[in-house]
């Protein structure tokens, strides 16, 4: 996803320092949504980081985030309407890696922190009437570490480094419809409780190629294993207050800049354990985790797999 220099150090740095005005917040209120918000804030620093793009492209994608989280805040009652908006929003963002395969990563970066911060907003009670002033008192925060960022960067005169052209773009685009779609209205037809985690393994899969798609599922279904059962183990022995919950879910955008996608997926699995709290709530989250994961995996595997298939056969009998 990001650039494999000795950079990626920087990196890793830069994403820490991303979280840290949202985490000093929660510590200071006790507000759990400065937490959840740190995710937009090293969202952007990825994708300026990836792109190398200027501040106004940082801009106009962290207003793109906060009208779709609020777009799908207000949609989530209704089945038909938010699948359909839900798999019409992935696929368009992620149709733009016909340009570039780093737009990839700036329309993933769109994406997840919008459903995201739309998931976590309901789930923590935010009433309609509150949503406005709820969103004006938090995502200063969120947006600050990239400000200050471009200060340091020069990229105001060059074009953004949109990657090479990614030629599989038609299979991703159709995939990543009919996925979400399809996650869609199983998380609703049965009231999943982390509805966010099997769309977020869905599109993950969902690649637009045999090879990488099928390393994405071995990787997500090993590394949720793996991470899941540490993240209990570790558990057992470490204090549980809120403060702990609450860094666990600050930590979790510092696996992103992580090379190796197995091990970064693996920490990111831990931490979602740790973040739950008291050892007696984790068998529950674990299963819900583990489901997710093999869920979405499999639905956008299968999926993938009949749109490329499809594609061949067409190719095949025009030949």
């Amino acid at each position: 996803m990001l650039n494999e220099s000795p950079v990626i150090r920087k990196e890793f740095y830069l994403v820490l320092f991303g979280i840290l005005p949202s985490f000093l917040m929660y510590l200071v209120s006790k507000d759990a949504l400065y937490v959840k918000m740190a995710l937009i804030s090293t969202s952007l620093i990825i994708t300026q980081l990836t792109l190398q793009c200027s501040l106004r492209v940082t801009v106009a994608q962290y207003v793109q985030i906060l009208l779709l989280s609020v777009i799908l805040y207000k949609l989530q009652g209704n089945v038909i309407a938010y699948s359909l908006f839900s798999s019409l929003t992935c696929a368009y963002y992620l149709n733009l890696s016909r340009y570039g395969a780093n737009l990839r990563v700036y329309a993933s970066f769109i994406i997840v922190p919008a459903f995201y911060l739309s998931t976590e907003v309901n789930r923590l009670g935010v009433a309609n009437n509150e949503l406005f002033d709820t969103y004006i008192s938090h995502i200063p925060f969120s947006i600050l570490p990239s400000v200050v960022l471009s200060f340091f960067t020069d990229n105001l005169r060059h074009k953004a480094n949109l990657g090479k052209h990614y030629a599989e773009y038609n299979q991703l685009t159709v995939s990543v419809f009919l996925s979400v779609l399809a996650c869609s209205i199983f998380s609703y037809y049965f009231n999943w409780q982390h509805s966010e985690w099997i769309l977020w393994s869905a599109i993950s899969v969902s690649t637009g190629e045999f090879s990488s798609m099928k390393k994405k599922v071995k990787h997500r279904l090993f590394g949720a294993l793996l991470g899941i059962t540490i993240g209990i183990i570790i558990s057992i022995y470490m204090p549980t207050n809120d403060a702990v919950r609450y860094l666990s879910v600050a930590l979790i955008p510092l696996t992103i800049p992580l090379r190796n996608y197995f091990i970064a997926f693996s920490i990111r699995c831990a931490l979602t354990v740790l973040s739950v709290g008291p050892i007696a709530q984790i068998d529950g989250i674990a299963v819900d985790k583990i489901s997710s994961i093999y869920i979405g995996g499999l639905i956008g595997y299968f999926i993938g797999f009949l749109v490329i298939n499809a594609r061949l056969k067409n190719n095949n009998a025009n030949v």
